[in-house]
């Protein structure tokens, strides 16, 4: 089968025919990488799931003749991103769930008694919230200061910089974020 004789007979191939299947390969592959690469937004794994739909595809060869693989490839291609996407927000969720119990397990295992102990913690996580609250934008730096530091109520912190209520939240809830993901990492 050559390269036009593909395209003419675009939906049913010879499955059983290797070289089909190379031709096959050859002019979808392209397609479906950019394909996956929408979803998973990673050019390499977008490569890594078409291959293995290819692999899939070519060992059950035999049993697939008479069937549209462009159709069917698309379909499997798809469905391997969604299922590389599922996968991944399982492991974020068990990295941070992993995070959390460190954490509370440190909390647990300080002797309380040992005033050495508790002050090299505090002071690891004053420096994690000093490296936070550095890395703020100016403005948003400057507002959580106030609120914090200065004990400024929102709307005193209005008049001052002359924000809205909704800005002056906003930069708060964003400093607190920040703060929040610099812990996390401890």
């Amino acid at each position: 089968m050559t390269l036009t004789d593909y395209h003419a007979t675009k939906d049913i191939i010879d499955c059983g025919d290797e070289q089909s299947m190379r031709l096959l390969f050859i002019t979808l592959n392209p397609r479906l990488c950019k394909f996956a690469e929408k979803f998973v937004k990673d050019e390499d794994i977008a490569k890594d799931l078409v291959q293995d739909c290819f692999m899939q595809i070519y060992e059950k060869r035999e049993s697939l003749d008479g069937i549209s693989l462009h159709a069917m490839l698309f379909t499997m291609v798809r469905n391997q991103c969604l299922n590389h996407l599922k996968h991944k927000t399982v492991i974020k969720k068990f990295k941070l769930d992993l995070i959390r119990l460190r954490n509370e397990e440190r909390l647990y295992n300080i002797n309380f008694g040992c005033k050495e102990e508790v002050g090299l913690i505090s002071e690891e996580v004053i420096n994690s919230i000093q490296t936070a609250i550095d890395s703020l934008p100016a403005t948003t730096r400057m507002v959580y200061r106030m609120s914090r530091e200065e004990r400024l109520k929102n709307r005193e912190i209005q008049e001052k910089t002359g924000m809205s209520a909704y800005q002056v939240i906003k930069h708060i809830k964003i400093a607190k974020s920040a703060i929040i993901e610099q812990l996390a990492e401890l």
